[in-house]
C-alpha cells in the first residue's frame, strides 16, 4: 500500500530552500486542495520532517503536524531568487 492510503492524506513536495552553505533549510510543500486545484505553498522546516521508507522500499516523509495546523499556516511566496 502507498503512503497516502495508509496515512490518509498526501501533500506535494514542491521545492527545497538551501541556506547560504547549500544545505537544505526548508521543504515547500503544496497542502489543501484538489488534483492539484487551490493546492497552496507551506515552508516547514527541514529539521521537523522525518524521511524514513516503507516495505516496498519506496520513501517516506512524514511531519508531526496536523492537517488543520499545516492548511493553517502561513502561504509561502517566493522573493528574492534567481533562477
Amino acid at each position: 500500500r502507498h503512503g497516502w492510503e495508509r496515512f490518509g492524506w498526501i501533500c506535494d513536495v514542491n521545492e527545497l530552500i538551501l541556506a547560504n552553505d547549500g544545505k537544505v533549510r526548508a521543504v515547500v510543500i503544496g497542502v489543501g486542495g484538489f488534483l492539484g486545484m487551490g493546492e497552496r505553498d507551506v515552508a516547514v522546516a527541514f529539521n521537523s520532517l522525518k524521511i524514513t521508507r516503507d516495505d516496498d522500499n519506496d520513501e517516506v516523509i512524514t511531519i508531526d503536524a496536523t492537517k488543520d495546523a499545516l492548511s493553517n499556516a502561513p502561504q509561502w511566496e517566493r522573493r528574492g531568487t534567481s533562477g
